[in-house]
């Protein structure tokens, strides 16, 4: 008969002791983490993604922010103002 496996013997098929099953069971539970944190631990890892994640991040807050501390409002950088006609220089831009 032929045997599969090789550098087996009868040796490594006795089952493991309490102690030995604690211990590994202790260790397996503490390398589990969810699909979820695994994922995350993943993406961190890589750099690139994570710079990534950190850009889009800054235009996100940037477009949020700076609109409300800009000392110019949306009029004033298209030259519009009440009682006055739009000036000539901003002619090129899509009709309102």
């Amino acid at each position: 008969m032929h045997n599969s496996i090789p550098n087996c013997t009868e040796e490594d098929f006795i089952p493991l002791s309490e102690a030995e099953r604690e211990t590994l069971s202790e260790r397996h539970a503490e390398d589990s983490s969810s699909y979820f944190a695994d994922g995350i631990k993943r993406f961190f890892k890589n750099k690139t993604a994570s710079a990534s994640l950190f850009v889009i991040l800054f235009i996100t807050l940037s477009t949020l922010i700076l609109p409300q501390i800009w000392p110019y409002g949306y009029d004033d950088q298209l030259g519009v103002r009440l009682g006055h006609p739009v000036d000539s220089s901003y002619n090129n831009l899509a009709p309102f």
